[in-house]
């Protein structure tokens, strides 16, 4: 809930929440539809990849909804490369691990350049090594790109990881009671 919230996806019963500046409250579907485009990264723990897509397309996918610059074939592919699965960009998801498929899942939800990056759940169907791994992957990357970084998670050793202070920076701000 709160991640869909946060993207835009879910409006809250009362009180308000402002995302990078915007009252999303105020912004219509296809505001929001922009702002998620242009500035938010979402990992899932499903994956949500298309299956009769390559990775390197599931990855382009992702790009043509967000602010992409040229050459989008090869911002995919330089994507693909950070997460170490360039030599798999023509692999079909059914041919790739479950690590694999997470970090394609990452790649596409880097690939546009956000400045929010929300994982639900990013490492709950994969094994502690391959997590581990995955996480790791997850914060190097979103340090790299001076993103922030939002994790729900109920793996308590992974949450251990996480820092226990949030910055002030303005990237999101709430008020009011449940949903």
């Amino acid at each position: 809930t709160l991640l869909n919230l946060i993207a835009g996806l879910q409006r809250p019963d009362q009180g308000s929440i402002r995302v990078l500046g915007h009252d999303l409250q105020t912004l219509t579907t296809t505001q929001l539809d922009r702002l998620r485009g242009s500035a938010i990264g979402m990992v899932h723990q499903e994956f949500l990849l298309l299956d009769r897509f390559t990775a390197l397309e599931n990855v382009r996918i992702g790009l043509r909804f967000g602010r992409a610059p040229h050459g989008e074939r090869a911002l995919a592919h330089q994507w693909l490369d950070r997460v170490g699965l360039a030599h798999r960009e023509n692999a079909l998801p059914s041919h790739l691990s479950m690590g694999e498929r997470q970090r394609v899942a990452l790649a596409r939800a880097m690939a546009h350049q956000p400045c929010l990056v929300m994982a639900d759940e990013p490492t709950g169907s994969l094994d502690p090594d391959t997590a581990a791994g995955v996480f790791g992957l997850l914060r190097s990357v979103c340090t790299q790109a001076n993103c922030a970084l939002l994790v729900v998670t109920h793996d308590l050793a992974l949450a251990a990881q996480l820092p226990r202070r949030f910055e002030a920076g303005g990237l999101i701000t709430g008020t009011g009671g449940p949903t």
